[in-house]
């Protein structure tokens, strides 16, 4: 049976925890990132030549003991560095990305 790989770790999330980040300097496929098996989402909030820069709300867990995995299924791949609790909130995107998402939507729409 094929498997994929998964590291993780049981502890208490901090009561000030708002997001989770970590570096991700390499992706084939799709990570999936839990905590005590419920899901995740996690967003791209920066770059650099090396790695991306991905946070997560996780403030509806702050304070909870459980364990927080990332897994990798099979034929899926990732380096994952720098893990970190953070007592800053997932940045929300700005009103510019929003408008320029929105625009490339309804230019799409037309189109189609």
């Amino acid at each position: 049976m094929q498997t994929g790989a998964a590291i993780g770790q049981t502890g208490t999330i901090p009561i000030t925890a708002q997001s989770l980040t970590f570096f991700l300097s390499y992706q084939y496929g799709n990570l999936q990132v839990s905590f005590n098996g419920q899901p995740i989402d996690y967003l791209l909030t920066g770059s650099t030549a090396s790695y991306n820069v991905y946070a997560a709300d996780i403030s509806a867990f702050a304070g909870q003991t459980g364990q927080l995995l990332f897994n990798a299924p099979y034929y899926n791949r990732a380096l994952i560095d720098n893990i970190q609790f953070s007592t800053s909130p997932v940045p929300e995107p700005s009103a510019f990305a929003l408008t320029v998402l929105g625009t490339l939507v309804l230019t799409f729409r037309r189109r189609s």
